[in-house]
């Protein structure tokens, strides 16, 4: 038996000795580990994203398999960062890993379940359904998409395929949590802001139209702050509940703000559910603007999520921020990442 009280003591040596591990075979991105997990475990159908190697490198905690590809992956490089091959699952070197899964495991506070009685469960906000075993009170993703003329190009394309990756990743993630519901809309901002998901749609209906860079401002216009009043809108008291998991909202930007933003951002603030929304800054290209970002972020403790290159890493954010929010909501589930 684990004594209580050790649960975040062993994420945090489990976190230690990834660490350690990953920086013995050359301190590998974490990108770099996703896509050695991809190729070399395909028979195992392995999915190693970003935001569940930064969960176990940081302390939270990570189902089985998942640990297990995660090391697996980082012993194919050697002591030199040079290629090698790695562990099979039954080796004996990875007994230790999964001892400590178990230990972890066993130490895990449990949730409770939901019962016939919704006020005896963690589903006991209001609109719960025990005939249907959800709650009618989903997390809400909102996202704020910059169509200014800084996304000409490749931006709006990067931007394109990470919104069709975010929609596939937050449907595994309403699978992982059926009780809980997951519905998004997505306003875009360039000269103005508009809806262009009003929803709230939810996700399993979602279908994801391509946005283009907006010119018709003839000046370049990023009205951000035009995009936080129209977030602003959607959370008040009604349209949404007094009652429900905290929403999330995600900007996504490629240049400077044109308007006044610091004012649109504190009539967000000011809503019933704005302060409380966890939020997510996701800069595309050197041109954006990280300071707004951060301010956006206040004080999350979050850092701007740059997508770059990678516009899975967008995709991964998302999945990260629901899995949070969703998680005290969800009825026990052993793995949840």
């Amino acid at each position: 038996m684990v004594a209580e009280g050790t649960y975040e003591a062993l994420l945090e040596e489990q976190a230690s000795h990834l660490s350690r591990l990953r920086i013995e075979r050359g301190n590998p991105s974490l990108r770099a580990i996703e896509e050695r997990a991809s190729k070399l475990f395909t028979q195992e159908k392995a999915s190693l994203p970003i935001a569940t190697q930064s969960a176990a490198f940081n302390g939270r905690y990570v189902g089985l398999d998942k640990l297990m590809w995660l090391v697996r992956s980082l012993m194919s490089w050697d002591q030199y960062g040079d290629d090698c091959t790695p562990p099979g699952r039954r080796a004996p070197e990875l007994n230790q890993w999964r001892t400590r899964w178990v230990q972890i495991t066993l130490a895990r506070p449990k949730r409770r379940k939901p019962t016939a009685s919704p006020a005896d469960g963690m589903l006991s906000a209001p609109g719960y359904d025990p005939s249907s075993g959800r709650t009618d009170h989903p997390v809400h993703v909102i996202w704020l998409l910059d169509c200014s003329h800084s996304m000409s190009g490749e931006k709006a394309a990067q931007l394109n395929y990470a919104m069709r990756e975010a929609i596939v990743e937050m449907r595994e993630v309403a699978k992982m949590h059926p009780t809980v519901g997951l519905e998004m809309r997505a306003g875009m901002f360039s000269a103005g802001a508009r809806w262009h998901m009003e929803g709230p749609v939810d996700i399993d209906l979602a279908i994801w139209r391509d946005v283009y860079a907006d010119d018709s401002g003839g000046d370049g216009a990023c009205d951000m702050g035009a995009a936080f009043r129209l977030a602003a809108s959607a959370l008040h008291v009604p349209p949404m509940p007094q009652q429900a998991p905290p929403p999330v909202l995600a900007l996504v930007s490629g240049t400077q703000p044109t308007d006044d933003w610091r004012s649109g951002l504190r009539e967000l603030a000011a809503t019933p559910w704005g302060s409380q929304a966890v939020r997510i800054a996701i800069p595309v290209g050197a041109d954006a603007d990280r300071g707004v970002l951060e301010e956006f972020l206040s004080n999350t403790g979050l850092r701007p999520i740059d997508a770059g290159a990678a516009p899975r890493q967008v995709a991964a954010a998302i999945r990260w921020a629901a899995e949070t929010v969703a998680e005290p909501w969800a009825a026990d589930d052993d793995d949840v990442w």
